[in-house]
């Protein structure tokens, strides 16, 4: 199952804060991939492992117009009539 870390804030500059993903170790979650995001107020590390979605399914997932973001773990399982929806 994958896993990922992230914080967020409105106030500080998270970049400058510690960074406690030396003391939790995710990569046993998701050996397969690790993405990360850091900018000024978040910090995302995701790491993924390749069941089903190919390169599809890296996450974090951002919209076309960059504005939102998404991570998240679990599985999605009528992805098949999901995809029939939207293709």
């Amino acid at each position: 199952m994958c896993g990922f870390y992230g914080k967020f804030s409105n106030t500080v500059d998270v970049s400058s804060v510690e960074r406690y993903l030396k003391k939790i170790n995710l990569k046993h979650r998701g050996p397969d991939e690790h993405c990360k995001i850091l900018k000024p107020n978040i910090e995302i590390d995701f790491f993924r492992l390749k069941i089903l979605g190919g390169n599809k399914g890296s996450q974090p997932m951002t919209s076309f117009d960059k504005n939102w973001l998404v991570a998240f773990n679990g599985e999605i399982y009528n992805y098949i009539e999901l995809a029939k929806k939207i293709n």
